[in-house]
């Protein structure tokens, strides 16, 4: 099932062709240079990039081109820990329109209306959910990684906003999959750099020739 190697790596299948030095040239070259890896559909760049990473135990920006594809590296997340006896945790971040259920409520769906509505409610005290929040402990998420429905499931479970709870998360990840705007765009960034800084983490560019 998985093989063992040097340097304290792991690896949750058996190797195809090209996947185990791709593992080794990434693990040997991260950290101190940009590394690019060119493999064709099926290659299994998302397993391998995560095999190589995960042992250095710091945290992982993994960026997609839109937030609807940043569930894929969470659910290999899951499979590398199941397969591989780890427990490392990772969630799908995702915008206030997407996580905010006062908005569901209300159906409002355009992303400046979410984020005015968020601003004046959770300024006036008048969202139960961000309320709410300030009561829970969100650690006990960090157990298992989380899609976004998963986030969504817990809080809306629990009556607490989701798009704060994931900020709460921030700090106890080991993946954090996001969309590209999170990186190039200087006030969005700021979300996350303010609880994982950047310069702490490896980013992981998926489908990097569409930026």
């Amino acid at each position: 099932m998985g093989v063992s190697l040097p340097e304290g790596l792991g690896f949750p299948y058996d190797f195809r062709e090209g996947q185990e030095e791709a593992l080794r040239f990434i693990a040997m070259n991260a950290g101190w240079r940009n590394v690019c890896l060119n493999a064709p559909t099926g290659f299994g760049k998302t397993v391998v990039i995560l095999s190589a990473l995960l042992p250095r135990r710091a945290p992982i920006i993994w960026a997609v081109r839109t937030g609807n594809e940043a569930d894929r590296p969470v659910e290999e997340l899951k499979l590398f820990n199941e397969r591989c006896g780890c427990n490392f945790f990772g969630f799908s971040f995702r915008g206030k329109r997407d996580m905010c259920l006062l908005a569901r409520e209300m159906e409002v769906r355009d992303p400046d209306a979410v984020s005015y509505l968020c601003r004046v409610k959770k300024g006036k005290g008048e969202c139960r959910y961000y309320e709410n929040l300030k009561w829970f402990d969100t650690e006990p998420m960090a157990e298992k990684p989380l899609i976004y429905a998963e986030v969504m499931e817990a809080c809306s479970r629990e009556e607490v906003c989701p798009y704060y709870a994931q900020q709460r998360l921030l700090p106890l990840a080991d993946l954090v999959a996001l969309s590209y705007n999170y990186i190039v765009n200087e006030e969005m960034s700021w979300t996350i750099r303010s609880r994982l800084p950047f310069e702490r983490c490896f980013l992981v560019v998926d489908e990097a020739h569409n930026l």
